[in-house]
């Protein structure tokens, strides 16, 4: 399996688009799991469709941790390609936001 490309889209446009990554965290949003809990997707992750919150999307590409912060919203995950559907996005400067309840 290959490394994940990620693509992050939002009413103005793609925000990130990347691919070499080997590992991506993210929060997700569903009432039959916990408030908060997150999901880590792997190269040859089974295909899904969550719901995300207000929170950091983590990833690591060449051994480098990048967060981006977005708004609610949807993440698919097909094959090794995750693309995220959110009203915003912005990348942070090495350390994640707090978690916003």
């Amino acid at each position: 399996m290959g490394p994940i490309s990620l693509e992050i889209v939002t009413p103005l446009g793609r925000v990130e688009g990347r691919s070499g990554i080997d590992e991506l965290v993210m929060r997700r949003r569903e009432a039959r799991f916990e408030a908060g809990s997150q999901i880590a997707v792997f190269p040859g992750h089974a295909p899904m469709l969550v719901r995300v919150p207000e929170s950091d999307i983590r990833y690591v590409s060449a051994g480098r941790t990048r967060y981006v912060h977005v708004g609610p919203g949807f993440v698919e995950v097909q094959g090794n390609h995750v693309t995220a559907l959110v009203p915003f996005a912005r990348h942070l400067a090495g350390t994640p936001a707090p978690p916003r309840a």
